[in-house]
Parts: C-alpha cells; sequence; structure tokens
C-alpha cells in the first residue's frame, strides 16, 4: 500500500466516526428534547389484536417494508438512508440501568468494532426507555436500540442510519420519542 494511501485512511474513519457521532447525537436530542409528533402526510403501524397495543407513526418520506425474521414490522426511508424494526418481547425482568449495562457488555463482546456512542435512560410517550446508540469502525452506519418496557410486554425498536443523514436520524428520534405501547 502506498504512504499516500495510509495517510488519508485515517481521518476517513475519524470523518465517518464523526458522522456517526453527529447522527445518534440528533436521534439523542430529540428523545430528550421531545419530538415534533407529527407524522406530517406519513403513515402509522399499530398492533392490536393477537399482538400487544402499540401504535408507531412515521414521516413522509418512510414506508412499511417487508419484515426480517423476528421483526413484528419494518419500516424504512424511500431514498434508503435508514431503517427501523420494530421486535415485541416478554417483560423487561432488570432495570433499564442494569440492561443498558449488559447490553453495552454483549455489544462489546459480539460486534466487531463496536464504538458506543449513547447509552441513556430517555422519557417517549410510551413511559421511560433505554436508548444505546453505537456505531462499528467499518460501517458507515449508526445503529440506534430503543428498549420500551410495556407490562408484561417490552418493544424493542432498532434502527441503522447512513452516517451523515441527519434528517434521517431526525426522523428516526421522532419515530421513538412518539412510539406508544399499551402498559397491561
Amino acid at each position: 500500500m502506498p504512504a499516500t494511501a495510509k495517510k488519508t485512511a485515517f481521518p476517513v474513519k475519524r470523518m465517518l466516526a464523526g458522522a456517526a457521532v453527529v447522527a445518534a447525537l440528533v436521534v439523542a436530542a430529540v428523545l430528550v428534547l421531545g419530538g415534533d409528533g407529527e407524522n406530517a402526510g406519513g403513515g402509522k403501524a399499530s398492533g392490536s389484536g393477537s399482538l400487544p397495543e402499540f401504535a408507531l407513526n412515521y414521516p413522509k418520506g418512510w414506508k412499511r417494508v417487508s419484515a426480517n425474521q423476528g421483526e413484528h414490522l419494518a419500516i424504512a426511508k424511500t431514498d434508503g438512508t435508514g431503517r427501523v424494526a420494530l421486535r415485541i418481547r416478554g417483560p423487561v425482568q432488570q432495570s433499564l440501568k442494569e440492561m443498558g449495562v449488559e447490553l453495552r457488555s454483549t455489544l462489546k463482546k459480539t460486534v466487531k468494532g463496536f464504538r458506543l456512542i449513547d447509552s441513556e435512560r430517555v422519557k417517549i410517550a410510551a413511559g421511560d426507555a433505554l436508548y444505546t446508540s453505537w456505531y462499528t469502525a467499518d460501517s458507515k452506519l449508526v445503529f440506534q436500540n430503543l428498549v420500551v418496557p410495556a407490562g408484561r410486554n417490552s418493544f424493542t425498536l432498532d434502527a441503522a442510519v447512513a452516517t451523515g443523514k441527519d434528517k434521517t436520524a431526525e426522523d428516526v428520534g421522532d419515530i421513538f420519542s412518539a412510539f406508544q405501547a399499551d402498559q397491561p
């Protein structure tokens, strides 16, 4: 590898890391400060009947997409810069603080190049939740996870946002902060 290639590789990785941090901080800011609550021509996905009741609002420019195995539903930004998936699980068996410690430890052990950006307790429409964001050294994505305890159930929203896409990150923050769930 030529010496010039080595010199430019580090700044590119640093710029990607910087963009990842910015995207995650945009989501965290929306969660802490509260989203605008508008889906402005977007859509709404909800659960009822055999599923626990929930409401996931999404803004214009997002659409329902096929869910992967284990996901109950998924939405994606139409320009391909973001995706959010919802999983419904059993009740949370530990405090959000304990869950955060365990999640960070698991990610550090299992995700190659794991770099934590943020992990904190947040208040959303459904109540208290655990928000965690990270990136990997080799990825051009920022990953966010929101765990929402809801009585006999819990909801996990997983998002991936392309680095440098602040509007998509803001949308994810709005989606997360407006999430509603019944507390049976």
